[in-house]
């Protein structure tokens, strides 16, 4: 297949992925019912097994797999120091996917003390219920941001916990839009940005880098991450203003913007010298500004907070300074609900990040993360340290 029609059926893939997402996004109430993994049936079913029974009655139930609406269903009592706590994990039992439930219990009356139910497939993103008053609290935490405190439910953690979510979303939904938990409802125009370099990152061969533009961007053996290197120069506007490796000049824009413009982040030899390059390639590029810290603190996912629910403080973003690795996701997600059309670069010291917010084929929210030619999933991050410095650049992401 030549260039002209290899490229020709990337668009036209591109253009049927962003069709089918669109027309898979469900209503909120719709997704709950038919595609949010809940296995309040099997809490209900289990409750006086595990959840409401005296500690050695429950610790005695062991670990067992078991079906639910949301499919096989880990359930398993594991003993602590101070609480116990009974666990319903979605799937084979080895991570926590979205529906999976914890509720910790006191070893030493059995009380039930908090629960999570897990908002996505990722152990930083869940629902925090814990006793409050005359009824239950609600925190809402994305991405280790607690974007919501406090939602009361008028019904005791006992109830609650043995009710569908649903019924969860509807008691508080007046007081918090959940549909910006799955994504539901959000414009995310960099959906098909996202589609776009995963196809040029498949099927085009990146060139050898040559002694002009491609050598010239790597940062220096002496500065690492190239922290000196101011972004001008005849070398780097080259680069800008080429195509992409492998991809001709008459190759239509929406498959050659988004490999040209992963390149020049992994290629970039500091955050000034990215802006100045996208600036050369007539790209709109521009750091965060505080707003978009996140509004409260960061997650602990120790599990042994006890019922004050403490937060230890989020480190938020700073123009000029960034915000650490770990804290990454957190401050995109916020930025994304205000700026659905953006795509973003994450520079730190040994580190070069595309990141693009979009929407999986169920229409949730989710981040895909490229570098050095390749998409990375978050926990290939993980050799980084969560504290490294990252500074974050907003890229207009929708084409023309």
């Amino acid at each position: 297949m030549n260039i002209r029609r290899r490229v020709l059926s990337l668009v036209l893939s591109v253009a049927a992925v962003g069709a089918a997402i669109a027309d898979s996004v469900p209503s909120l109430d719709d997704y709950l019912d038919g595609q949010f993994p809940d296995n309040s049936d099997l809490r209900t079913r289990l409750f006086s097994a595990v959840i409401g029974a005296p500690r050695e009655i429950a610790e005695a139930y062991g670990e067992r797999v078991l079906q639910s609406k949301a499919g096989s269903v880990t359930v398993r009592v594991v003993d602590g120091s101070s609480y116990f706590f009974v666990e319903f994990l979605n799937g084979n039992g080895d991570s926590f996917t979205q529906g999976s439930c914890i509720i910790k219990r006191s070893n030493s009356k059995g009380y039930l003390v908090q629960a999570k139910i897990y908002l996505q497939d990722d152990p930083s993103c869940y629902a925090r219920l814990y006793t409050g008053g005359d009824g239950t609290r609600l925190d809402v935490i994305m991405y280790g941001a607690v974007v919501k405190k406090g939602l009361f439910i008028p019904e005791l953690l006992y109830s609650v916990l043995a009710r569908p979510f649903s019924n969860i979303v509807e008691a508080t939904r007046r007081s918090f839009d959940w549909g910006t938990v799955f994504g539901l409802g959000t414009r995310v125009e960099s959906t098909g940005f996202a589609a776009s370099l995963r196809g040029s990152l498949a099927s085009m061969q990146p060139a050898a880098p040559s002694s002009g533009a491609a050598e010239s961007t790597q940062p220096s053996a002496k500065t690492p991450g190239g922290k000196n290197d101011s972004g001008k120069g005849a070398n780097k506007i080259a680069l800008a203003q080429a195509p992409a490796p492998g991809i001709g000049r008459d190759a239509s824009a929406a498959v050659a913007r988004p490999y040209r413009i992963a390149t020049l982040v992994d290629r970039a030899s500091s955050t000034e010298g990215l802006l100045s390059d996208l600036a050369s390639s007539g790209e709109k590029g521009q750091e965060l500004g505080a707003g978009a810290s996140p509004p409260s603190g960061f997650y602990d996912d120790r599990g042994d907070l006890d019922v004050r629910l403490p937060y230890a403080a989020f480190p938020g973003y700073q123009p000029g300074k960034g915000t650490s690795l770990a804290a990454l996701r957190a401050v995109l997600y916020l930025d994304a609900l205000s700026s659905p059309d953006s795509v973003y670069a994450a520079v730190g010291e040994g580190l070069r990040l595309t990141v693009v917010p979009s929407l999986d084929a169920a229409g949730r929210l989710r981040f895909a993360f490229f570098s050095n030619g390749r998409e990375l999933r978050w926990n290939d991050l993980g050799s980084q340290r969560a504290d490294l410095p990252v500074r974050i650049l907003r890229i207009q992401a929708s084409f023309g």
